[in-house]
């Protein structure tokens, strides 16, 4: 797995950034919404979430990326009637596409970037759950009680692999068909 560096073809002028950001929101809320009313589709939306971000982050959007974080939460709290819902993408999939980016562009180590990628998605979730658990009150876990702390720890990180893999892959088809199709 090599390093994606955006190709200089497709220049991105200001209205091509702005309106890939609210495209991203747009996705990232609609994404949210339907998980929230779709309790099965928690796990998916919350995916393309971070797979939607990850172009911002492709594109090296640092100031995009935090907006979209913040429009994409400011909207969804409106509409979303369980608020609990939305810190996830908050704290942890609206940043993690961006580190991972920055960390593939400066680390040349496979194992050192799979390594620190995993360390901080591991500090955001922990993040994460402490704030539900201590301020909202709410046990996201709850579901998994009786399953023993090593299982609930692999299927976590069988999940991280997931969100890896999902924005590397969405990257690449950016890199490859969306890209040209949007701003040629």
């Amino acid at each position: 797995m090599g390093v994606y560096i955006p190709s200089t073809s497709y220049k991105l002028t200001p209205l091509n950034k702005l309106c890939l950001t609210l495209m991203v929101v747009a996705l990232n809320v609609l994404a949210l919404y339907a998980g929230a009313n779709f309790t099965w589709f928690i796990l998916p939306a919350y995916l393309l979430t971070g797979a939607f971000g990850a172009i911002l982050a492709y594109e090296k959007m640092l100031f995009h990326t935090f907006l979209a974080l913040f429009l994409t939460t400011g909207i969804s709290l409106l509409i979303i009637s369980t608020k609990t819902y939305i810190l996830p993408y908050f704290i942890l999939l609206g940043i993690y596409p961006y580190i991972k980016q920055a960390v593939l562009r400066r680390l040349p180590d496979l194992f050192l970037r799979f390594f620190i990628k995993l360390l901080v998605c591991n500090l955001l979730a922990g993040g994460c759950y402490a704030i539900l658990l201590f301020i909202f009150k709410v046990n996201p876990l709850s579901a998994l009680s009786d399953m023993p702390l090593y299982l609930i720890i692999l299927i976590l990180e069988a999940i991280f692999l997931l969100l890896d893999g999902i924005t590397t892959l969405f990257t690449r088809v950016y890199d490859a068909f969306l890209r040209k199709i949007l701003f040629s």
